[in-house]
């Protein structure tokens, strides 16, 4: 779906291969395995839907595979129903010309097997904490998953059945998601698996799996202790020279602690991984949100605790590369907003139909090879295609299609190429060539593809240019720094002077832009075989505007002017705020707090600032009268003065705070403490004597979630003060609340919505945008 080609002066020209794919763009192909294949996309027609996805849909041999395509469908119908931080969003399940596919949510990233292979090739090892603290975000999405009901409220019994280091992936905003669901099982789906039959990948499989006894959720969980075992060692548990030997030591599970293969692993965190794979698992844990608590309390008894924003920083810095290139591509991908900018994209770079195209356009008649599978031992047999059937496969199989190769004499599969029967004798029906005369043939096309190779690269790139008509145009531009150059409305990168290789012979728009500079733009004629130099001096700017430059962190935050996005990708955006206006600004990334401010504009104003977005997290300073120790969620922190402060709390989490008396002349004080609207929580009671009237119980706790409008989102307010959330607020990302009655306002410049709602003490309350 892309080629990048080097051009002088270290400039990097990148053209890709949109595809329409009914109501969705594919942007890139991800991936392509044996059954399915991956691509980024990103919906049609949404100017407002800024975000990309990940398109899944069958290998076009298996479409017709009715168990495949039940298994295929049986993942989306179970994973359509996650919503949880953890887990990988799925959001629909289509058919388009035969063909089924899935949309999920795009994670930039790696998975953990990168991520491992990453730290193997350096000789290093991950951290305890971290290890952990990804153990504990698998078992967190695995446990909603297994915990699932209906809407009846009846268990749907997910299991996983296929946990291993390619299906969790680690973004670069540190979020843990773990992938594929395509071999789970729910109590609901009619599939079954047929006895004798393994599935799963081998290494990462629990031994009642390998013995094929009923499976349950704690399969699962020995697959994640075997995750964490190897994630602690960077080595292999269940590794063999066999397939057979490999499920043999899963089996036995004789296990030793992480410890003894590195010394830096505590004791209590080999008690963790060891329990977890008990190889009877009756003995394990019960659930994954155990082994989660488990690695919670390790985790907080590490200071400073491991939290999401010390993952995003180590993924970041270990891998500079791919974050560059995930944020150009999400430049480049988001001028895809319909059809006829993917028809305009194709054309302007000359990109050809795609094979499905080229097939259909097809008049004549195409002559292939095919398995016939009729009479005994196989045979190749010459099929003429009808125009309407090029490929001449409307009457071959599934398994006939695997061994089918296109050309003018490339025939199928050599194995079966054989002018014999079975029995070995020379069969007088066979009409196809012979082995011999394939790998002749083979030789032949190397050859001469070789030789090509050698004597026609000049000579086509001499065509191209002199008789096709390509040319290069070559910019500069006074001053150099901060200008953007867009080449018919593309960015371009790269140094000065900037040249455009090869570009067809014809009209090209170039515009210049930089805040400070009046900008520039104009058409320059290309000519076939020529250079055209392209210099300008830029006029700075008069404009009775105040001109807006932001510096944001992170650089992938989206900005908004008005409830228009503005400003691009990148660490700084620049725009203006027109004379005699107040503009809204809304500052906003995924795992942030959404950040708002008015600009107003005044002549010849400048405006500079950064904005550095804020982790959903928040500190809560204790103190109390008279000084305790204090428990904060089971750990003893310390007395409590001078005040404690613990930092970096999850706005999406409640605490349990107890605050123990000096003496026993005071009661303990005992509350559940959680943000609500105040990210800076100052807690500071006095403690109650003993025998005094005792207080009123301390508040109890509810969950916001909201809906969402097609046309947009709104900020949420709760009692006329800023959330910093967007929505919508989904299950996985519901704010905890006192409970009461409470106002939600959905705002955007121009518009509030307010929605009287009751929280209520151990439930989640979901307001719609009226």
């Amino acid at each position: 779906m892309r080629a990048s080609t080097s051009c002088p002066r270290d400039t990097l020209v990148t053209v890709y291969r949109p595809t329409l794919f009914g109501k969705h763009c594919l942007l890139e192909r991800i991936s392509v395995g044996g059954m399915a294949e991956v691509f980024r996309a990103r919906p049609l027609d949404r100017a407002d839907f800024d975000r990309f996805l990940v398109l899944k849909r069958i290998l076009p041999h298996l479409a017709e595979d009715e168990e495949f395509v039940r298994m295929f469908v049986d993942e989306a119908k179970i994973a359509v129903q996650l919503h949880h931080r953890a887990v990988c969003q799925i959001y629909e399940l289509g058919r388009l010309d035969g063909s089924f596919f899935i949309v999920m949510e795009h994670i930039a990233g790696k998975d953990l097997l990168q991520l491992q292979n990453w730290l193997r090739k350096r000789k290093k090892i991950m951290s305890v904490t971290q290890a952990c603290f990804l153990a504990m975000h698998i078992c967190e999405g695995l446990d909603y998953a297994h915990r699932k009901t209906d809407d009846e409220g009846h268990p749907l019994r997910i299991i996983h059945r296929d946990i291993s280091p390619q299906n969790i992936l680690v973004s670069f905003d540190g979020e843990v998601k773990v992938i594929d669901f395509g071999i789970a099982r729910a109590a609901t789906t009619n599939q079954k698996t047929q006895v004798g039959v393994l599935k799963g990948k081998f290494g990462y499989m629990s031994p009642e799996q390998v013995a094929g006894d009923p499976l349950d959720h704690r399969s699962d969980i020995f697959a994640v202790g075997t995750l964490l075992w190897e994630m602690l060692t960077a080595r292999r548990l269940f590794y063999a020279e066999s397939d057979f030997a490999t499920l043999e030591k899963v089996r036995s599970a004789e296990i030793l602690p992480p410890s003894a293969r590195n010394k830096r692993v505590p004791p209590e965190v080999d008690a963790i991984v060891l329990k977890a794979l008990e190889r009877d698992r009756d003995v394990r844990y019960g659930w994954a949100s155990e082994m989660a608590d488990a690695l919670r309390a390790f985790l907080q008894s590490v200071h400073p605790p491991y939290e999401q924003p010390r993952l995003a920083e180590w993924m970041r810095k270990n891998f500079p590369d791919e974050l560059a290139d995930e944020q150009r591509k999400q430049v480049d991908f988001r001028q895809f907003v319909s059809a006829e900018d993917v028809a305009s994209y194709r054309q302007l770079h000359n990109i050809d139909a795609t094979v499905e195209d080229a097939d259909a356009d097809d008049d004549e008649a195409t002559r292939v090879w095919v398995l016939d599978e009729s009479s005994t031992g196989g045979r190749i047999q010459g099929v003429t295609a009808a125009p309407d059937d090029p490929l001449g496969l409307s009457t071959v199989t599934d398994d006939e299609l695997a061994s089918v190769i296109l050309g003018d004499d490339l025939v199928a599969d050599e194995q079966l190429a054989q002018p014999f029967d079975s029995s070995g004798y020379a069969r007088p029906d066979f009409d196809g060539p012979t082995l011999a005369e394939l790998r002749s043939r083979r030789r032949v096309r190397a050859l001469l593809a070789f030789a090509v190779a050698l004597v026609g690269v000049g000579a086509w790139l001499a065509y191209q240019t002199l008789v096709l008509g390509f040319g290069n145009v070559e910019i500069d531009v006074s001053p150099r720094a901060g200008v953007d150059i867009l080449v018919d409305g593309e960015l371009s990168v790269g140094g000065f002077p900037r040249v455009l290789e090869r570009r067809p012979a014809g009209e090209v728009l170039i515009e210049l832009r930089h805040p400070d500079f009046e900008p520039v733009m104009e058409v320059v004629e290309v000519v076939g075989g020529e250079t055209v130099v392209f210099e300008r001096t830029l006029t700075p700017a008069v404009v009775p505007a105040t001109r807006v430059t932001l510096d944001v962190v992170p650089q992938t935050a989206q900005v908004f002017l008005d409830g228009v996005i503005v400003g691009g990708m990148g660490a700084t955006r620049t725009f203006t705020v027109a004379e005699g206006t107040v503009a809204t600004v809304e500052v906003y990334a995924p795992g942030h707090f959404l950040e708002v401010f008015e600009v107003a504009g005044e002549p010849d104003g400048v405006f500079r600032e950064t904005v550095r977005l804020r982790g959903l997290v928040g500190d809560i300073t204790v103190a109390s009268q008279p000084a305790g120790v204090l428990v904060f969620n089971g750990e003893e922190l310390g007395l409590t003065d001078p005040p404690i402060r613990v930092e970096a709390l999850s706005i999406l989490e409640t605490y349990e705070l107890e605050i123990r008396p000096p003496s026993r002349s005071f009661r303990p004080y005992r509350s559940t403490v959680g943000f609500d609207t105040y990210y800076d929580l100052q807690i500071r009671p006095r403690l109650e004597r003993v025998g005094s009237p005792a207080s009123e119980d301390a508040d109890a706790w509810g969950r916001l979630t909201t809906g969402a409008r097609p046309e947009g989102w709104y900020r949420v307010r709760v009692d006329g003060r800023e959330t910093g959330l967007i929505t919508p607020i989904t299950e996985a990302q519901a704010l905890p609340l006192k409970a009461g009655a409470r106002t939600v306002s959905f705002a955007r410049p121009g518009e509030v919505i307010e929605v009287p709602i009751e929280i209520i003490a151990g439930e989640t309350t979901n307001v719609d945008i009226p």
